[in-house]
Formats: C-alpha cells, sequence, structure tokens
C-alpha cells in the first residue's frame, strides 16, 4: 500500500519560511492540513511565486513522488505575478495575464486528472484584482475558464480572511495564525468532501468593486 503524501503549493501565504511567520511563530496551512491528516508533507510555498511557479513545482513534485499515495492541494496567487519576456505585440492582449493565469490552472487541472492524482485548490485573490478592467468578462468569459478551479469561492471574490483584520497579521496584510487555521479548515472540509461555508466571525467577505 503507498504511503500518502500531501503536495502544498503557493505563494508567501503557503510559504513556512516568510520571515513575518518566523518571527510569529505562525504555522501555515499545509503544515497543520497534514498535522490533521497524520501523513507526511512537501511544502513547495515560495514568496512572490507566480501561478506558473505553482502549476510547475507541483508537476515536477508528482513526477518526482510517483512512487506515493499523493494529495495535491494549492493556493493560487495573483494575476499580476508573471516573468514578463520581449515578443511579437500580437502576444500582448488586454485580457492576456487573465489568460496566462487560467492557463497554470488548467495545464495543472489536466495534469492531475492525467495522473489521477487528487487535486484540491483555492484562490487568494481574484484573478482580476488591480488588473484595471472594468467587466467580469475576461475571466468568466476566458476559454481557460473553469469554476472548478476556484472550489466553493467565488471567482470574483478574495479569501474571505482577507477582509477580516482578526486574520490578518497587523501592518503586513498576510493570515496570521488564525487565517492559516482558516485556510487550513477549507482545505480539509474539501478534501473531506464536505460543504464549505464562510466560518469566519465577524465575516466581510467582499466582492471587488470596478470603478
Amino acid at each position: 500500500m503507498k504511503e500518502k503524501l500531501l503536495i502544498a503549493s503557493g505563494c508567501s501565504y503557503t510559504d513556512q519560511d516568510y520571515e513575518t511567520y518566523i518571527s510569529n511563530d505562525i504555522m501555515v496551512w499545509p503544515e497543520l492540513v497534514a498535522a490533521e491528516l497524520g501523513i507526511e508533507h512537501l511544502n513547495l510555498g515560495a514568496q512572490g511565486a507566480s501561478n506558473d511557479y505553482i502549476c510547475n513545482s507541483v508537476t515536477d513534485a508528482i513526477f518526482d513522488y510517483s512512487d506515493r499515495d499523493l494529495i495535491v492541494m494549492v493556493l493560487w496567487t495573483s494575476s499580476n505575478r508573471w516573468y514578463p519576456c520581449p515578443g511579437k505585440d500580437t502576444l500582448v492582449k488586454e485580457d492576456w495575464l487573465v489568460t496566462y493565469q487560467l492557463r497554470c490552472m488548467w495545464r495543472l487541472n489536466e495534469f492531475c486528472k492525467q495522473q489521477q492524482v487528487s487535486l484540491y485548490q483555492g484562490h487568494s485573490t481574484c484573478p482580476l484584482a488591480d488588473l484595471g478592467f472594468v467587466s467580469y468578462d475576461p475571466l468568466l468569459k476566458n476559454r481557460y475558464y473553469n469554476p472548478e478551479y476556484f472550489g466553493p469561492q467565488n471567482p470574483i471574490s478574495n479569501m474571505p480572511w482577507m477582509a477580516n483584520e482578526p486574520y490578518m497579521i497587523p501592518g503586513d496584510g498576510h493570515p496570521n495564525q488564525k487565517g492559516h487555521d482558516w485556510i487550513a479548515e477549507y482545505f480539509l472540509i474539501r478534501y473531506e468532501g464536505g460543504d464549505f461555508d464562510v466560518p469566519l466571525h465577524n465575516s466581510k467577505y467582499i466582492e471587488f468593486v470596478y470603478e
């Protein structure tokens, strides 16, 4: 029987080595999930990581640990993280960054299906955040869009903890221990197949408002 292994990836919201987590003695969500499930884990989260990194790091790990019973959990990051390279002007379209991010999600989802690996995912910030769009169409009508990439979340909203000061490190914006407990609960409920609600006190779960 193969031994279970949790593979997790994301940006600084997932990175156990993020300085502020260390100084505040915070245990991040992959560690919490693995402890709750009683299994080993591999945390690939990296500060400043892009969705391309998240996809590629997990893909490599699935190959590297193909002898294990794998569980994959990813917390997708914001769309404004990408690695630019000069190219043809025809490649730079208004919705290019949204397509780029959704394509990263599509690649990982399709690969996990191909490898028969369970994938659980969430997004910390709306893919349209800070990109200046006046409608949701670049996301919701994109050919790579699939609501399953966002689980039970509203794809045009941030994760609820981001709008709640009690769940954030003061002056930093990253989740405190209470915030990581919330994210871990989100993934555990998804893993267990339960219906996810917003287990926040004084929740201010808000959607983006475009000017």
